[in-house]
């Protein structure tokens, strides 16, 4: 990853506007992962996060705050791919705020934007005050079974959406 908080309770915070900050993945790298955080107190804020081939920002047992970023042109390719943009598993419960997740895609047909899952505590992602659009969830396997959410996808476990603008996403199979 270019940004790995593995385990760290810090607040990385842009100096500029978000289009001025960018975190890029050049296209090789996952941008920004998150691993092991149980608290809201670490905070990444501000960015462009942007070219990942490997989903924009990736939550792996953690639950950070993700706030006036701009998650754009990601994606997640592959078998088992979810979260083109934000990438939530395993007992994930980020607080994604005023955030603009756009133009990213998953590989296996779900969460184009952002997919929330295998979350076996019940531990919810929040989204609030966010735009997701023009994600696209396809399916690279020839018999998909469990696809949909172009914009938001979530499985065992869920999402809490507050004054959200969800427009224009896409899926193969199940919904934009």
């Amino acid at each position: 990853s270019v940004v790995d908080i593995d385990d760290k309770q810090i607040t990385l915070r842009a100096s500029g506007a978000p289009g001025e900050t960018i975190i890029d993945g050049m296209g090789t790298h996952r941008t920004v992962s998150f691993w092991n955080i149980g608290t809201p107190a670490t905070i990444i804020d501000g960015f462009t996060i942007t070219n990942s081939p490997r989903s924009g920002i990736w939550c792996y047992h953690a639950s950070p705050t993700i706030t006036n970023c701009i998650i754009i042109a990601n994606s997640h390719d592959g078998l088992g791919a979810s979260g083109g943009g934000i990438d939530c598993t395993n007992e994930s419960s980020p607080a994604i705020i005023n955030c603009t997740v756009m133009e990213n895609s998953a590989g296996d047909g779900r969460g184009g934007g952002i997919a929330c899952g295998m979350n076996s505590s019940g531990a919810d992602t929040t989204i609030t005050g966010c735009t997701i659009s023009g994600n696209y969830a396809y399916w690279t396997d020839t018999s998909p079974s469990t696809s949909g959410g172009g914009g938001i996808y979530c499985w065992n476990g869920g999402a809490t959406i507050t004054d959200c603008i969800i427009t224009g996403n896409i899926a193969a199979n199940g919904g934009g």
